[in-house]
């Protein structure tokens, strides 16, 4: 999306992803979570709900010409103002609330521990006599993230979202797009997370730690150095995304992360009972490729 004067406005992001033999699914990106249009910081509510009318009319024109079933468009913008949502509600999309855990990162880094529960700042401090660092944007091993992402989703009730050619293709980025942390214990990493950047925006994107090494307080140390290395590049806001389990809810609010809400709209093109058998039957299969991949990367 431009201005008159050639200057871009916004950008979106569409992946049309195959639902096996049934048809095409349209999903925004580039992240799972926190995704969808990205536009230009301090423009005024006005130019934000033209930039969205102008942008459903192509989404909408493009879906239509590529035979979709389905589409689901994530909005990641804490300042949204709701007249920019009209657009999508008259094309027919329905709009969902979600929440994301966000926090603002103070000017300074010095008062960045001030800002923590007592409990985190203890922790933290207790990774460092424990012996533990972090590393930035160190040269890493893609398959030993994936493993330690892996086996942490699984203790979760969940599976990874991403296989290792796609974290392998974030980690070829260059770090003005993403930040990579190691927490390192005697030479061996025992947990990562990697940060993507935006405007003046940090998302965590993926973790893992080992759970052996749970008493060396690694993702305190790792999520101290993110929001301290924020500070340091300008950023205003760190996204570090839903509340998928209590434990984790509360770690992140006591790093100082407060709700935030963000927009989740989807419209189906089809029958509905034929798109639940198509996402379900798809879901199936790829659970069980990604079954069979964590099985091959760790023989």
């Amino acid at each position: 999306m431009h201005e008159s004067g050639g200057a871009v406005l916004g950008v979106c992001s569409i992946c049309i992803e195959p639902l096996l033999w049934f048809g095409k699914r349209a999903d925004s990106i580039p992240v799972w979570a926190v995704s969808g249009p990205i536009l230009q910081d301090g423009l005024d509510p006005e130019t934000k709900k033209a930039l969205y009318e102008e942008l459903v009319d192509h989404v909408e024109n493009e879906l239509k010409e590529r035979k979709v079933l389905h589409s689901e468009i994530r909005i990641w913008d804490p300042f949204l103002e709701s007249a920019c949502l009209e657009a999508w509600l008259r094309a027919g999309y329905s709009v969902k609330n979600v929440q994301s855990l966000m926090r603002s990162v103070p000017l300074n880094e010095t008062e960045v521990m001030s800002t923590y529960d007592k409990s985190f700042s203890k922790e933290v401090r207790q990774g460092h006599r424990r012996g533990a660092r972090v590393e930035v944007n160190t040269q890493c091993d893609c398959d030993e993230l994936y493993r330690l992402h892996a086996t942490t989703m699984e203790r979760a009730g969940s599976s990874p979202r991403y296989n290792p050619d796609e974290i392998s293709y974030v980690l070829g980025w260059n770090n003005s797009l993403r930040d990579v942390y190691l927490c390192k214990y005697e030479g061996r990493t025992i947990a990562f997370a990697i940060s993507l950047r935006f405007n003046r925006v940090t998302i965590g994107w993926i973790a893992g730690f080992d759970r052996k090494y749970a008493g060396i307080r690694p993702m305190n140390l790792i999520f101290d150095e993110l929001i301290r290395n924020s500070a340091r590049q300008g950023v205003q806001t760190i996204d570090f995304g839903g509340e998928p389990t209590a434990g984790l809810s509360h770690f992140k609010r006591s790093i100082g992360a407060n709700p935030v809400l963000c927009y989740y709209l989807n419209k189906t093109y089809c029958n509905n009972l034929y798109l639940s058998f198509a996402l379900f039957l798809t879901a199936k299969i790829t659970q069980f490729k990604c079954l069979r991949l964590r099985k091959s990367t760790q023989l």
